[in-house]
């Protein structure tokens, strides 16, 4: 094999080495968002007008600037909202306070957390997983004999 041979294939093995270095170090550089947990534990519909949930960043950090304004509930639940929020001293977990205005909601949702680009230190808006929240139990009465039921009424029936 000649000398200029030999030169062209350190080369190449040189660059494919140097590709696989930096392929590795890319999957280690990917952004994401997790709920790492909520307080209460399970989310219902009696507790979630001061429930916490917990959204950590990898491979990214809030930015000083983030506000509630860069977070997003992904959730069928009408009138939640993020509250107020703290960050962690790395700025890689947030700790976001909800705000609900008690709209009934007659079926189990799912709640999950958008944040802005804006809000961290990533060129794109970073999405978590889905969190559940439990609704209520609702009990239907049915009236065999006309008696008229009006919601949150007060009187003597006999079911």
């Amino acid at each position: 094999m000649a000398m200029a041979e030999t030169r062209r294939i350190a080369s190449f093995a040189r660059g494919l080495l140097a590709l696989a270095a930096l392929l590795a170090g890319a999957s280690a550089l990917a952004q994401s968002a997790t709920i790492a947990s909520t307080t209460p534990a399970t989310l219902n519909e009696s507790n979630l007008r001061t429930a916490n949930i917990a959204v950590n960043l990898t491979g990214a950090t809030y930015q000083a600037s983030a506000a509630t304004s860069h977070f997003t509930l992904n959730t069928t639940i009408s009138g939640l909202t993020v509250d107020s929020l703290w960050f962690n001293s790395g700025r890689t977990g947030a700790i976001l306070r909800l705000r609900w205005d008690g709209t009934d909601f007659n079926a189990d949702a799912t709640i999950g957390v958008t944040v802005a680009a804006a809000g961290t230190t990533h060129t794109a808006a970073i999405t978590t997983g889905n969190t559940a929240a439990v609704a209520a139990a609702h009990w239907v009465i049915v009236s065999t004999k006309n008696v008229a039921l009006t919601e949150g009424g007060t009187g003597t029936y006999t079911v």
